[in-house]
């Protein structure tokens, strides 16, 4: 982040381990699809994100979408987290700055708020490439 911060290109390769497995999971039928929630202004770490890791992780087939809930939460709670298979919860837990500190596996998730949660988050977002990063 420091190097995008400072104005210097995106090193070569960068990210290329988890757009590997993208591809790698697309190619077994699997998807990958998260909805990023953004409020402006947007911190630096999401300009660091939204600038050098989704467009490459979309060109190896991520799905990413964007929620601004600037001036409306939707009911979504302030708590980032991941569904895998549709029955496994991992919250993430983020530092001021944005950046992660780790990844908790939920013990018996109530599935349907999460799957609620999200369905909310696909209904109102929209794909990153329609997204307008202008407040």
């Amino acid at each position: 982040m420091a190097r995008f911060l400072a104005g210097e290109p995106k090193p070569p390769g960068f990210n290329e381990r988890w757009q590997n497995n993208i591809r790698t999971w697309a190619a077994e039928g699997k998807s990958v699809s998260r909805v990023r929630l953004v409020r402006f202004p947007l911190s630096d770490y999401q300009r660091y994100i939204f600038s050098w890791g989704v467009p490459t992780n979309i060109a190896a087939g991520e799905d990413v979408r964007v929620l601004d809930i600037t001036d409306e939460s939707f009911g979504l709670p302030d708590q980032d987290f991941w569904i895998f298979d549709d029955s496994i919860v991992v919250h993430l837990n983020f530092n001021p700055d944005g950046t992660v500190i780790n990844a908790e596996l939920i013990d018996e998730p109530d599935m349907d708020k999460y799957h609620g949660w999200q369905a909310i988050a696909l209904k109102n977002s929209v794909p990153f490439g329609e997204w307008d990063a202008r407040p």
